[in-house]
């Protein structure tokens, strides 16, 4: 969690809900990794909003928020992260 927005994983690690916390234009997203060896990217915003997702194979192994402009790493845009948590 930090100023802009939150990550919530579940305590089984199958499901995660990201929150932007901030009326602005930047997004607010997760970029997380599951134990089958998938990256995968959740984004919220602009505005404040949440967004959920799930795991059907395997469960979260780690997770990074990210916040800004855009918060797609694909994109080579400018963000900003807090360092990965591992579970």
């Amino acid at each position: 969690m930090n100023g802009n927005g939150t990550v919530d994983v579940s305590a089984d690690r199958r499901d995660i809900r990201v929150c932007d916390l901030e009326t602005d234009k930047d997004l607010v997203g997760a970029e997380y990794e599951t134990t089958m060896g998938r990256t995968i990217n959740v984004q919220a915003g602009p505005g404040r909003q949440c967004v959920s997702d799930s795991v059907f194979f395997g469960r979260i192994r780690s997770v990074m928020l990210c916040y800004g402009p855009d918060v797609n790493p694909e994109g080579g845009s400018f963000r900003w992260c807090d360092p990965r948590t591992t579970f």
